[in-house]
């Protein structure tokens, strides 16, 4: 219902504003994770039919994560500052031969936002430094915090490794994710932007750094319009914490989330039995759904009938984790198309051949829309690969054919891509993507997706098939935090439009519906 108020529904705050005037270039909405951003500007297609004098690629600018907003319109971020990926091996070996020794060497390193919105961080001393910044915490504190599940970490070597990092970045000119929130207000960012309008969803989410660059953009806007339900904080880890939205002041608007969009009433049964065990939270009017919906306990994943519907299977957690492994090889055996972490469908190859589909079929296509085919087609079906990506790379904006292509960026041939993607050679791929081929589109969601819990939130499906296993790091952090493990399940279980399948546990450690304390 938040975001449906927000942003989607007919009178939606979003739509208000366009229709008074505002133009989405004063316009900022602001999202935790990529998913929901991905979400969100699904459901703008449909509402620049209303306002045609807007395009979705172009005025929408400051539509994004909260971290694209800092990197995107600051100046210091450029292609080659920013510490991920290969460029933390410059700063290992300068931690190490200042060092003297190899002890820093034999961790990986690297921080990245990944699709739930979760830093990941490759090594215990990167993630403390982060995370001590992100909550506003002395770095003391934080180790404090890590040593209960890490007794080995040594806070002397912390403080090291945080002082080199500190030092490479001077030097160097580096810059790293938290760098993105962290400078947004320092660096006076908002002077050069001309907005009017924020819009915060899942605020419950935020960690203080972010609380900070929000309130920041609030100070320079003339209206703000937040969301979020304390009952959903489930990024706790990463410092998130609801007391600042609980505390907020302004016009509350509950109306519209009294009676729930999603849930049904025997989901809604279960969900309530969840809150229940909740001991510090905000109470709410909350009901569901007329429909009755269903919750199926006992259930053995491989029993369910995936041929139809939409289907959502959450997981506690996905590195790993040998049961979503057995998963994933069940879907593949019954050629059952599933999007996230598809080893033989992966995202890029669905748009590739969603591309040649369309240009096999005479549709003009985008040239930056073209160039995944390359990836699968061989010296024999381009030529040559280099001068012609170049040449494609400029034409990004253009509309191309096939025949365009032919002509003027080395394609030698047309057909059926079993024929022209000469590169996918394992048998058992063609046959996987010949059987799901009817179910690829990648501007819509596929009908089978597997999640993490984080990663599922502020989205739904029609089934939701939950997986209780909980590992057991966060079987011993629940046990400190309960009310926080309390808030994922419901989290879980609220994802669900029409039914729940519960599934009977595989391992020692799993949640029980209904217990305060975890067993």
């Amino acid at each position: 219902g938040k975001t449906y108020r927000l942003i989607e529904g007919p009178n939606s705050y979003l739509r208000q504003e366009l229709r008074k005037g505002t133009p989405p270039s004063k316009i900022a909405y602001l999202t935790f994770g990529k998913d929901p951003t991905l979400e969100v500007q699904r459901k703008l297609a449909d509402i620049v039919k209303e306002f045609p004098q807007y395009k979705l690629d172009k005025d929408f600018t400051f539509f994004s994560t909260m971290h694209a907003m800092g990197k995107r319109h600051n100046k210091k971020f450029t292609g080659n500052n920013l510490l991920t990926g290969k460029e933390w091996n410059g700063f290992k070996k300068y931690i190490c031969k200042g060092q003297g020794n190899q002890y820093f060497a034999k961790f990986p390193y690297d921080d990245k936002e990944n699709d739930d919105g979760v830093m990941t961080f490759g090594n215990q001393y990167l993630k403390a430094v982060n995370l001590s910044r992100c909550r506003k915490i002395t770095l003391r504190e934080q180790h404090r915090e890590m040593l209960v599940d890490n007794p080995n970490f040594k806070y002397s070597r912390l403080e090291v490794f945080n002082n080199y990092l500190i030092q490479y970045k001077k030097d160097h000119g580096m810059f790293d994710f938290t760098d993105m929130i962290d400078l947004f207000e320092k660096d006076k960012i908002m002077n050069n932007l001309n907005l009017e309008v924020i819009f915060l969803d899942e605020a419950q989410d935020l960690n203080p750094l972010q609380w900070d660059m929000f309130s920041y953009i609030e100070k320079h806007c003339l209206r703000s319009y937040i969301a979020g339900d304390d009952d959903q904080t489930i990024f706790k880890f990463q410092g998130a914490d609801p007391t600042p939205f609980i505390n907020l002041k302004g016009f509350v608007d509950d109306k519209e989330t009294t009676l729930s969009w999603r849930v049904p009433k025997k989901v809604f049964d279960q969900a309530k039995r969840i809150l229940n065990c909740i001991t510090t939270r905000m109470p709410k009017k909350w009901e569901p759904k007329g429909e009755e919906g269903d919750f199926i306990t006992n259930q053995l994943f491989h029993n369910l009938d995936y041929s139809k519907g939409q289907w959502f299977l959450l997981f506690r957690w996905k590195k790993d984790n040998s049961i979503v492994k057995k998963v994933k090889e069940h879907f593949y055996r019954k050629n059952i198309y599933f999007d996230k972490g598809n080893n033989l469908l992966p995202p890029k190859l669905v748009r590739a051949l969603t591309v040649w589909k369309k240009l096999n079929n005479k549709e003009a296509i985008r040239g930056e829309e073209i160039t995944d085919i390359w990836n699968y087609m061989s010296g024999k079906k381009i030529k040559p690969k280099g001068e012609n990506l170049k040449k494609l790379k400029k034409a990004r904006n253009e509309q191309l054919t096939l025949e365009d292509l032919m002509a003027e960026y080395g394609i030698l041939g047309k057909g059926k891509w079993q024929d022209c993607f000469d590169l996918i050679k394992d048998l058992g791929q063609i046959s996987y993507i010949e059987s799901v081929e009817k179910d690829l589109n990648p501007k819509e969601k596929a009908r089978v997706r597997i999640r993490t819990i984080h990663g599922a939130k502020g989205d739904e499906a029609e089934n939701v098939v939950i997986f209780p296993d909980m590992p057991r790091p966060a079987w011993k952090s629940a046990k400190r935090d309960p009310d926080t493990e309390h808030r994922m399940w419901f989290v879980a279980v609220t994802r669900a439009k029409q039914k729940v399948y519960w599934l009977n546990p595989e391992t020692e450690h799993y949640y029980r519906i209904g217990n305060r304390r975890i067993a």
